[in-house]
């Protein structure tokens, strides 16, 4: 919410000037609501993700890619690693992690094998494949880049999109098991190996390890259950780990005290023992390229820092009505008539991929352009100022179209280019454009932004305040 708050800030300073009193603020039309994506059934989608044996997943992965000589290895129920042949080389991890909208947004998409993907690094490679709005399934090739995993990672993709060849027995996800057991209210979603009560701190994780039970461990007892226990005094915790069976499971609980933690065995014990739910699997799990994966509509995917689905809507296009001072104050007072006047333009002079939607910050609607590539955030006001209460420290007067204008910040994170909408510059009217670099990670603002700015304020004034 932050960013869009200060967005919305530089908005206004760019409309009405740092120090100069503001002209009177009318009521401005709020866009209308529209129907927001909704997720797939988590019921669903766990149930899917339970049956897949992640091993299964990569061992076909590697075959389809020509992998000889690999071999797979469980690390939780939940992960499994590769390992190659060769010497001297890195291992490839799969497993299931959380992956919040907020983090799309700033990663590279691509597509691999028909499935939409997102780019964490392309060297180690590292791409995650969403299967709700917060869950995604990764790949981590720890020793070779995106273009040399290629293969790889469609012989993945492609396991996946055909799950009941690679299924295993239904097993618990750790944040069932913390909710059905009692014991705790699960607020950190650590994957579905991980299960954290942070204000509690109450945990518990699911694991393969190497070497049972712990260095340091003590044993202990929970009942009739063989238990270690361990504490960390850096963070005031104690841990109770033990085996259900003979298995590779290790199961391990955490609490504020040794007490707590051996009061969470039994009931999670008793809850291991029984099938985890039953659902119908998501079918198809893994999403399409234009199947939207988060709960933002349209193009307001592409915007960073909004704080709710509801605070932003595509643009409803509308007619352009009259033209001067007319169209200044209806433009003013309706976000919806001045980002349909600056739509035309801005793709015009920036590509046709650019999209608009608007965005409320606070009860205040603004006009933003933007992109699937999501480099780029172009703000577009129309307000009842005047160039003069622009002027500020570093700006330069421009003309544009026979029209005072202004130039100012123009650098790889911010451009804003204002112009009077009269040649009258003390008539109150002012077309404002504020690029931004877009949340996409390593986006900056082209060089050329600041005159392609004055190039669609130019293609406004001139048909509409000429």
């Amino acid at each position: 919410m932050k960013r869009l708050l200060l967005a919305g800030c530089a908005l206004v300073l760019a409309a009405t000037g740092c120090t100069a009193t503001p002209p009177p603020r009318h009521e401005q039309e709020k866009p209308p609501a529209v129907a927001l994506p909704a997720d797939r059934d988590p019921r669903a989608v766990l149930s899917a993700l339970r049956r897949i044996d992640l091993c299964a997943v990569l061992d076909r992965g590697a075959t389809t890619a020509g992998i000889e000589g690999h071999t797979v290895r469980a690390v939780s129920p939940f992960a499994c690693d590769l390992d190659f042949a060769e010497p001297r080389s890195f291992p490839v991890h799969l497993r299931v992690d959380p992956l919040p909208s907020g983090s799309r947004v700033t990663l590279p998409s691509t597509v691999i094998g028909g499935a939409r993907a997102y780019v964490f690094s392309d060297g180690p490679c590292d791409v995650v494949l969403p299967v709700t709005f917060t869950v995604s399934i990764e790949i981590m090739d720890t020793g070779r880049s995106c273009a040399e995993a290629q293969p790889l990672l469609a012989g993945v993709v492609s396991a996946l999109g055909d799950p009941d060849r690679v299924t295993t027995e239904p097993r618990w996800t750790a944040c069932e098991v913390l909710s059905t057991a009692a014991v705790g209210h699960p607020s950190t979603d650590l994957g579905l190996d991980g299960c954290s009560d942070v204000p509690g701190k109450r945990g518990l994780w699911f694991d393969y390890p190497e070497s049972f039970p712990r260095p340091k461990a003590q044993r202990g007892k929970a009942g009739d259950r063989s238990v270690w226990v361990s504490t960390d005094p850096s963070d005031s915790t104690c841990d109770v780990s033990w085996k259900p069976d003979d298995g590779p499971l290790a199961i391990i609980v955490r609490a504020a005290t040794c007490d707590e933690a051996l009061a969470m065995v039994a009931p999670v014990d008793r809850v291991l023992r029984q099938p985890p739910p039953e659902a119908r699997p998501q079918r198809p799990l893994l999403y399409g390229p234009d199947e939207p994966d988060s709960p933002f509509a349209g193009a307001c995917a592409y915007i960073d820092g909004l704080g709710s689905p509801e605070q932003c809507a595509p643009l409803t296009r509308v007619p352009i009505p009259g033209a001067g001072q007319q169209l200044v104050d209806l433009a003013a007072d309706d976000v919806q008539v001045a980002c349909s006047l600056a739509l035309d333009p801005v793709t015009e002079h920036f590509g046709d991929q650019m999209r608009a939607v608007i965005v409320m910050t606070g009860d205040t609607p603004f006009c933003y352009l933007v992109t699937p590539r999501r480099q780029l955030e172009i703000g577009f006001t129309v307000s009842r100022s005047t160039v003069a209460d622009e002027r500020r420290d570093g700006a330069r007067t421009t003309d544009i179209a026979g029209h005072r204008a202004l130039v100012a910040d123009c650098d790889v994170i911010l451009c804003s280019v204002s112009v009077a909408t009269s040649t009258d510059a003390e008539q109150q009217g002012v077309l404002s454009v504020t690029i931004r670099r877009g949340p996409l990670r390593g986006a900056e603002v082209p060089g050329d932004a600041g005159d392609k700015a004055q190039a669609v304020l130019g293609d406004i004034v001139r048909k509409h305040f000429g």
